[in-house]
């Protein structure tokens, strides 16, 4: 398959498959890429109440702290592919990963096969990747599953509990600021 035509394939598939008309939650596409009226779909008890607009995001673009701050917020992320497809909130990623976790998105069979690992001790220390999670045990000895990310302006973690009971999601408005694992440790350890 030519890459053009995969990409064109995984928008589709990132369309139909998890953005549907008329759901209340505020994750969308770049605006290269609108579908207008999309959200993702969840079950309703997982729906906020009212969007709320997003953070602003600056980044230094790889300079130290004194260098100067850039909003960066417009910035369109479609061009890192399938991790810049769809903008979201923290709070959609708390509810997406605890319905996903939770058992109330895919059959069964998926979530299993999502959490199944491989280790990626050679990058990242203590972590194993599946298709999509990432299990990591934690400095109390709890284990948790997510996922984090980060483009120019935004790092972005969502974490739970492996019955999705247990669930955080942040986004740092920059791209140098702190450890969002830090706070995913103090928040699942009960410690900073």
């Amino acid at each position: 398959m030519k890459p053009d035509t995969l990409c064109r394939s995984l928008t589709a598939l990132v369309v139909s498959a998890a953005l549907t008309p008329g759901a209340l939650l505020t994750a969308r596409r770049p605006a290269d890429h609108p579908a207008p009226g999309a959200a993702l779909h969840l079950p309703a008890r997982y729906r906020p109440p009212a969007a709320r607009p997003p953070a602003r995001a600056y980044t230094r673009f790889g300079g130290g702290p004194a260098a100067r701050a850039y909003d960066v917020t417009e910035f369109n992320p479609s061009w890192a592919g399938s991790a810049g497809e769809m903008i979201s909130s923290s709070a959609d990623l708390d509810r997406f990963l605890a319905a996903l976790l939770g058992g109330e998105l895919l059959p069964p069979a998926q979530p299993a096969a999502m959490k199944t690992t491989v280790p990626a001790e050679h990058e990242f220390p203590g972590e194993h990747y599946g298709l999509g999670l990432i299990r990591k045990r934690l400095s109390c000895g709890e284990e948790m599953w997510g996922h984090d990310g980060g483009l120019h302006g935004s790092l972005s973690q969502a974490a739970s509990t492996e019955d999705g009971r247990h669930f955080m999601a942040l986004n740092f408005n920059t791209d140098r600021a702190g450890s969002p694992g830090a706070v995913v440790d103090a928040e699942f350890c009960g410690r900073p």
